[in-house]
């Protein structure tokens, strides 16, 4: 059942599964974010006090118009989307959604990619609370993205990423893990299946008898990395950033695998 405070126009797609052009062509909704994942955008977004926000990739809005929906009755919020896609691909359904919704006052929309638009708001001395990453889920895409936005976002802001059981993605946040300091905020799923998790106890206890075998083996598996099972499985992963990460906190040679 849906939540009965949430805007009319998001409770109609979730409802109904289906969106509309401006031109009157109606497509079934897919590849959106389900109603928990945005729910936990909004908790994120309330925990860091978000008022300025960043999302990579819009698609027909799902995830926008909750993003927007928190945002909504905060003073002077703002919120930066970026997607080459829209017209190409989505119809402006995406920006349609968020005007029926009453949200355009909010929007700050570049059809142009990421690897432009994110050094343009570096340059323009932008700060930012939150941000979501939802674009290509190309690994050197979504790594390009994590290095601007952790420039732009603030000691204390979160940057969520979504479909995090992609192998591209998930590479992504282990390195962001490892080689950052970022703390996991929320995860959904918490966390995995037992076919995984017997898979990862085998290799743990291959490991305790032949300890040279640990060489062989990716990070993903080697027994240390209890703490990141879960992103084998994940549909969405927020990271509270916790300190500046530069090229004066890190010496020349600093390096983690992951």
């Amino acid at each position: 059942m849906l939540p009965s405070v949430m805007n009319p126009v998001l409770t109609e797609i979730l409802r109904t599964r289906r969106v509309k052009s401006d031109r009157g062509f109606e497509h079934e909704l897919n590849s959106e974010v389900s109603l928990e994942e945005g729910q936990r955008l909004q908790a994120a977004i309330r925990q860091c006090n978000a008022t300025t926000t960043l999302e990579v990739g819009l698609c027909y809005g799902i995830s926008t118009l909750f993003i927007c929906q928190e945002l909504a009755d905060k003073p002077g919020a703002r919120h930066i989307v970026m997607d080459p896609n829209q017209t190409r691909d989505f119809d402006r359904i995406g920006l349609s959604n968020l005007e029926r919704a009453g949200y355009q006052h909010l929007l700050d929309f570049d059809e142009r990619s990421s690897h432009v638009v994110l050094p343009q708001l570096e340059s323009q001395g932008v700060q930012i609370d939150f941000a979501f990453v939802d674009g290509s889920h190309l690994f050197d895409y979504t790594l390009l993205e994590f290095f601007y936005l952790d420039r732009l976002l603030r000691v204390g802001g979160i940057i969520a990423f979504d479909d995090v059981f992609m192998p591209a993605v998930q590479k992504v946040c282990r390195f962001i893990l490892a080689n950052r300091q970022y703390t996991i905020f929320d995860c959904l799923p918490q966390g995995i299946g037992w076919r995984q998790n017997l898979k990862y106890e085998l290799l743990n206890r291959a490991c305790r008898v032949l300890p040279p075998l640990e060489r062989f083996l990716k990070p993903e598996f080697q027994p240390l990395d209890i703490d990141l099972r879960p992103l084998s499985n994940a549909r969405y992963l927020a990271l509270k950033k916790e300190g500046i990460d530069s090229e004066e906190t890190r010496s020349w040679n600093f390096y983690r695998d992951f």
